[in-house]
């Protein structure tokens, strides 16, 4: 099965991106979960020197963009803005959680416990517009900002989304209390 448009998923990873690629997988869907590496072409490597240059990245993503129906987790959520524009027919589904049940999810995900985090490129383009530009390191001392980064994240991209015609966005699963949200 394939679609007639793309999907992008748009919530930060944590949310439930892991469930919805895997139901999307289960539906015959076509669908990518941050895809670092794809067909041994490193394309988290290959946008750093586009890390700031959205479009750009959009460009560079292209093969992974045009094979797959459905994109999730890392770094779609920062990519939305750009997706609007290359993918006039795109849909965009937001997934929320509880912001302090997904900061305890990141911080095991991250093992924040014992260490600080670098970001990884993907990260950084997920963050970017939520946490300041310069900030490449997280560490638990970061909970509050992060946290709050994630509660404003669905109103940004609700906002922006939503102000533009042929675009659909659909809010979708809510995590609270649900087992083995990822």
């Amino acid at each position: 099965m394939s679609l007639p448009f793309k999907v992008f998923v748009v919530a930060l990873h944590k949310s439930g991106t892991s469930s919805l690629h895997d139901f999307a997988l289960r539906a015959g869907l076509k669908s990518s979960h941050s895809p670092a590496v794809d067909n041994g072409v490193n394309y988290e490597k290959r946008i750093i020197p586009h890390i700031d240059d959205h479009a750009a990245i959009l460009n560079v993503m292209a093969p992974v963009i045009e094979q797959y129906d459905v994109h999730g987790d890392i770094p779609w959520s920062g990519l939305y803005r750009a997706a609007q524009k290359s993918y006039p027919d795109a849909r965009f589904v937001l997934m929320e959680r509880d912001a302090d049940q997904w900061w305890e999810s990141i911080a095991a995900h991250w093992s924040l416990g014992t260490m600080s985090r670098r970001l990884r490129p993907y990260e950084v383009v997920a963050y970017s517009g939520l946490i300041p530009a310069q900030m490449r390191v997280i560490s638990l001392a970061d909970k509050a900002l992060l946290t709050d980064a994630y509660r404003r994240q669905p109103s940004i991209q609700i906002v922006d989304i939503t102000g533009l015609e042929n675009h659909a966005v659909t809010r979708h699963f809510d995590c609270a209390g649900a087992a083995g949200c990822c």
